[in-house]
C-alpha cells in the first residue's frame, strides 16, 4: 500500500470518523483495498478528510445567513442535512446546519449521533452557500 492508502485509512480512523456513519466507513476501507479505483477513493477521503480539518466551528459563521457554506450534505429519503459548522468539543456531538424533512428547511443544531443513525454522507458534495442548496417549500 502507498502513501496516499495509508494516509486515507488513517484519515478514516480519525478526521472522518465522527462524520460519516459506521456502514459506509466501512465500504469506503473495503473499496480501498478491493477496488480497481482504489485511488479514487482515497481521494474522496483525502478531500473530505481537508474539508472537515478547515470547516469552520460554532459561531464562526455567525451572521452569515444562508450565504453560509454548506460544508457537508447528508440525504436519506426526504430528508437533506447540510452542515456548515462543526463543534467546538473533540467528540462531534452536534453540528449546526440546515435540515428538512421534506417540509422546508429550518436552521439549528443537529445531533451528529443521530444524523449518523439517519443519513449516509454526500461523498460528491461541494461545498457552496447554503442559499444555493435548500429549497423553499
Amino acid at each position: 500500500m502507498t502513501d496516499k492508502f495509508d494516509q486515507a485509512l488513517n484519515e478514516m480512523k480519525t478526521t472522518l470518523k465522527p462524520f460519516m456513519p459506521v456502514r459506509q466507513a466501512q465500504t469506503l476501507i473495503d473499496n480501498l483495498y478491493h477496488s480497481e479505483e482504489a485511488g479514487a477513493f482515497a481521494d474522496i477521503i483525502l478531500n473530505l478528510a481537508e474539508r472537515i480539518k478547515t470547516m469552520p466551528q460554532v459561531y464562526e459563521t455567525d451572521g452569515q445567513g444562508k450565504n453560509a457554506l454548506a460544508q457537508l450534505h447528508y440525504f436519506v429519503g426526504s430528508y437533506d442535512g447540510y452542515i456548515v459548522e462543526k463543534d467546538t468539543a473533540e467528540k462531534q456531538i452536534q453540528a449546526f446546519g440546515w435540515a428538512s424533512f421534506g417540509y422546508g428547511f429550518e436552521a439549528g443544531y443537529i445531533s451528529v449521533d443521530e444524523l449518523l443513525e439517519l443519513a449516509e454522507l454526500d461523498l460528491f458534495f461541494t461545498p457552496c452557500p447554503v442559499g444555493q442548496v435548500i429549497r423553499e417549500d
